[in-house]
């Protein structure tokens, strides 16, 4: 939503709420009058992705991972088989099941959940569709050479992936300012690698800039336009290739805008910002641009974040509230006023939201094994959403299982260490015995809760000789990485 000038969040029930710009029906709520509060997207439908840009919007279906799409569509942005609009959801033409979703300026991109290659429809005049033509098209097409994905970003009209075996970002479309990340500024209809070989978890774009994470620390990159600091290297100069985002700062989360960038700290929640600020978009009480990453007022810790086109959210991870900062014009900070703020505030409603763009998973439901004398799980290996803010873990009846945090999955690590002379019998109390993860290492809050990987347990295997490595899979590995479990007795 880098560019977008409305904003979206999901209840844990997977309905939709919106607020803003609302004249081409991006809303989904059966009208084309702005909002200046959140106000539901129609129909009962239960979504757990979400994506809103500047004229449309697009969701995923919880249960078949089918895509929905609403507002502007002069493009065959919908991807509905037409060119016209919708102020309410509807589907996008066919049945694939897709797993991640990104709308883009005036194109949508979709992953198919099965295999991971990129579809994409909606406005192709720079190539942005990535299938080798600069023809609009109003329904998913592959996006050309068969590779798969499990990251997909949009700028303004460009595109941006990371490859599911090696994290190597590619990017096609516009490339005016290097935003494509290939040491030159020719625009590509199909896949280019960025350059560089460096191995990615997370990328975003933002109008005519890109960024990422790197997989083995969490700091980030930046490459494209630079004229208001948005790379955040100290410099107002455009980049055609990877550089890195000043600070030595490693990141778990970050966003794109129209001319700032945002990032979230991956030890604390803390939101830093940098780039373009004249609206106070960069939160910290000025409107002063920034080319340096600078933390965002108020030192809360949020769990997710989002950006539009000249103003920011974040998640509270304590509540689930939704924070805004920057530009209000069409009441896209909801607070049920049009007056920029350079501070965080809190959304209208006193409502707590589940997601910003992804829906956490539930946990799996208690059983029974046998406790083992000391657990060690040895964790933090990558940096997309992990988990370096647990309270206190439970030790769930039914196995230890990890939950990385509510956006993205990778490696995890911890070290917890509990004492139990018998098994426990399940009275499916969550409660009944705590494993208490190191406060110096990763315990940052107070409060208890399963801890899980997308629902599915992490069963691990006691080895009664000898410490043991066991290596945690599900069927869908490009999507749910892998998790290390180190098991010792004593």
């Amino acid at each position: 939503m880098g560019n977008s000038s409305h904003s979206l969040a999901g209840y844990a029930d997977g309905s939709v709420w919106a607020w803003g710009y609302n004249v081409y029906g991006q809303l989904g709520d059966n009208t084309k009058t702005n909002k200046s509060s959140p106000i539901a997207v129609a129909g009962s439908r239960s979504f757990d992705k979400i994506s809103a840009e500047k004229y449309h919007s697009l969701a995923l279906d919880a249960s078949d991972g089918l895509v929905y799409a609403w507002g502007g569509n002069t493009y065959g942005q919908l991807g509905d088989n037409t060119t016209t609009g919708q102020s309410s959801p509807i589907a996008v033409a066919g049945s694939k099941s897709f797993d991640e979703i990104v709308a883009g300026y005036y194109h949508g991109l979709a992953l198919d959940a099965s295999d991971g290659l990129a579809y994409a429809w909606g406005r192709n005049d720079y190539g942005q569709l990535g299938d080798n033509t600069t023809t609009n098209k109003s329904s998913p097409v592959a996006v050309a050479g068969s590779r798969s994905f499990d990251k997909i970003a949009s700028g303004r009209y460009h595109s941006l992936a990371l490859d599911a075996s090696d994290g190597l970002a590619y990017a096609w479309g516009s490339n005016g300012n290097g935003q494509l990340g290939d040491n030159t500024k020719t625009s590509k209809s199909s896949p280019i690698a960025v350059a560089g070989s460096r191995s990615f978890d997370a990328i975003a774009g933002g109008r005519y800039h890109s960024l990422a994470l790197d997989a083995s620390d969490g700091l980030a990159y930046a490459w494209g336009s630079n004229g208001q600091g948005q790379l955040g290297n100290n410099t107002i100069i455009d980049k055609s290739s990877p550089v890195p985002v000043a600070g030595n700062r490693s990141f778990d989360e970050i966003a794109g805008g129209t001319f700032h960038s945002l990032a979230r700290d991956a030890s604390t929640g803390l939101v830093y910002a940098w780039g373009n600020n004249a609206q106070g978009q960069l939160g910290d009480n000025t409107t002063t641009d920034k080319s340096s990453p600078i933390a965002v007022a108020g030192s809360r810790s949020f769990d997710e974040i989002a950006i539009g086109d000249y103003y920011s959210l974040a998640l509270d991870a304590s509540d689930g509230s939704v924070w805004a900062w920057g530009s209000d014009v069409y009441g896209r900070l909801g607070d049920n006023t049009t007056t920029n703020k350079s501070s965080p505030i809190p959304v209208a409603g006193s409502r707590s939201f589940a997601f910003l763009s992804e829906m956490p998973p539930s946990p799996p439901e208690p059983g029974s094994v046998n406790l083992v004398s000391k657990i060690t799980v040895i964790a933090i290996l990558g940096h997309k959403n992990l988990i370096s803010r647990i309270s206190t873990v439970v030790y769930s009846l039914t196995n230890l299982v990890c939950r990385l945090s509510t956006t993205g999955w990778g490696r995890v690590k911890v070290q917890v260490d509990e004492i139990a002379l018998s098994p426990v019998k399940d009275t499916g109390n969550t409660d009944t015995k705590k494993i208490t993860i190191n406060t110096n290492t990763y315990q940052t809050g107070s409060g208890t809760g399963k801890i899980y990987v997308r629902g599915q347990a992490a069963t691990f295997i006691q080895d009664a000789e000898s410490p043991a490595w066991i290596e945690y899979t599900t069927a869908t590995e490009k999507e749910w990485r892998y998790i290390q479990l180190k098991i010792a007795t004593s």
